[in-house]
């Protein structure tokens, strides 16, 4: 979980001076936010399987309509 800690601390400090949340999963409506929320407060996740079952993000299968790049 360490690992995943010091990623997402980096992360975080480079969204709050980018100043911008960017939406993950346009399936499920997920935001970076969300996710690191889960991940660096509430430390309820520390894998891919955690923030699926919390968040919903990448479980859907829409990628593809609801991205506006279509990726």
């Amino acid at each position: 979980m360490n690992a995943v800690k010091s990623v997402y601390t980096g992360l975080v400090v480079k969204l709050v001076m980018e100043g911008e949340m960017k939406v993950i999963c346009y399936c499920k409506n997920v935001t970076e936010e969300e996710i690191i929320d889960h991940i660096a407060v509430k430390r309820c996740c520390s894998t891919l399987e955690d923030i699926q079952n919390h968040t919903g993000a990448n479980t859907g299968n829409q990628c593809a309509t609801k991205n506006p790049s279509g990726t």
